[in-house]
């Protein structure tokens, strides 16, 4: 509930945030598609949640420290299409991955960035592959 300044609880504010992502994300939706696992997407979508939900004004995302404010904004721009790109990402990497949550949170954050250059990267290599034949 409200606290006596008007605010709401961390608690609340936390449940706020993870019906927006899960909205805004479409995690149902995708969770209905074979290709996805519904425990990952809820840990995808608990990984998004934690970090807007800091309360904390910096934090670490892998080796990095970031302020809060920055990851908002950037989680902001996730949409659908980035936690398919996430899940691409998650399950074409090639080297075993040391700290999980640290990749993830990290690929998450990189997403609205990144996506494009994969996607053009897979594209170009492809186009490659196929002028070899």
């Amino acid at each position: 509930g409200a606290d006596l300044d008007g605010s709401m609880d961390s608690h609340t504010r936390r449940e706020a945030v993870e019906a927006d992502f899960r909205q805004r994300l479409e995690i149902d939706t995708l969770a209905r598609n074979p290709r996805y696992e519904p425990a990952q997407l809820e840990e995808l979508l608990d990984n998004i949640v934690d970090m807007y939900s800091c309360e904390a004004p910096m934090q670490y995302i892998g080796q990095q420290m970031q302020t809060t404010k920055a990851i908002r904004a950037r989680l902001d721009k996730l949409t659908s299409q980035h936690i398919e790109y996430i899940f691409d990402v998650m399950s074409n990497t090639t080297q075993p991955i040391k700290n999980i949550m640290a990749y993830l949170r990290t690929t998450i954050l990189n997403a609205p960035t990144t996506m494009e250059h994969y996607y053009q990267a897979q594209g170009n290599w492809l186009t490659a592959q196929n002028r070899k034949k």
